[in-house]
């Protein structure tokens, strides 16, 4: 047996045996305990934990510049992660389903999700997850920002600055998925997320935005019709624990 050998658990959910259920039922990913638990589960509060000081740290370190670059910068770090947020969803969570081997990835990158949402431990992205993708991004910034001189203007501050904004919207975005799917009560702007989302959820073939539904409505994957009776319902009920 390999380290990633898949649990047959997990090919079975793939083709749709024994795909729904409860976070006590929780569907093995791969046959290693150790592996499944450290490769699929994070505790939600880990992020926040792991993140926000480093968000405090970059704001902190430049706070000596100027407000409205800071300000500005932070803004559009969060505006980004919306539209990241919304591009990995549809095309890098959202896999093809024509295949048996494609169906299984599917299941261990999303469907999983899909199939318990209300699994707690499977909502968030790891650490590993998480740190890359922001590594990814700092990676862009920094050459965009070397590429158009703000380095030279500015210095590191506009790069800290929208790394923490990114990572802000990244927290937000963690939070708002965990209250969508365990809050016993979603109103104000929550409510409007959550019939968003879980929607989606009734129909995972549109409103891949989980944050914010602003890029539904720019790139067109809102379905034409109104949501169904029981998705409007389901975002009136508060889910059971």
């Amino acid at each position: 047996m390999s380290l990633l050998d898949v649990d047959p658990a997990c090919l079975a959910a793939a083709e749709g045996e024994a795909a729904q259920g409860e976070p006590r039922d929780r569907v093995p990913l791969f046959r290693r305990p150790l592996v499944d638990r450290l490769m699929t589960r994070t505790p939600p509060w880990l992020p926040a934990l792991v993140y926000t000081p480093m968000i405090i740290a970059l704001l902190a370190a430049h706070a000596d510049g100027a407000p409205w670059l800071l300000v500005s910068a932070t803004l559009f770090g969060m505006l980004l992660w919306s539209l990241i947020e919304y591009v990995l969803h549809r095309f890098g969570l959202h896999l093809p389903q024509h295949s048996r081997a494609w169906r299984v990835a599917y299941f261990l990158v999303h469907g999983h999700h899909h199939a318990q949402p209300r699994d707690a431990e499977r909502l968030v992205a790891t650490l590993p997850q998480s740190a890359l993708l922001l590594a990814l991004v700092y990676a862009l910034a920094s050459l965009a920002s070397a590429l158009f001189g703000l380095d030279r203007r500015y210095g590191s501050a506009p790069v800290a600055a929208l790394i923490a904004g990114t990572t802000l919207g990244y927290l937000l975005y963690e939070g708002a998925h965990y209250a969508i799917h365990h809050a016993r009560s979603r109103g104000g702007p929550l409510r409007v997320v959550a019939r968003h989302h879980l929607a989606h959820h009734a129909d995972p073939t549109s409103r891949f935005g989980i944050s914010t539904p602003l890029w539904d409505h720019v790139f067109r994957t809102l379905p034409q019709r109104a949501p169904s009776a029981a998705q409007s319902a389901a975002t009136r009920t508060p889910p059971s624990t």
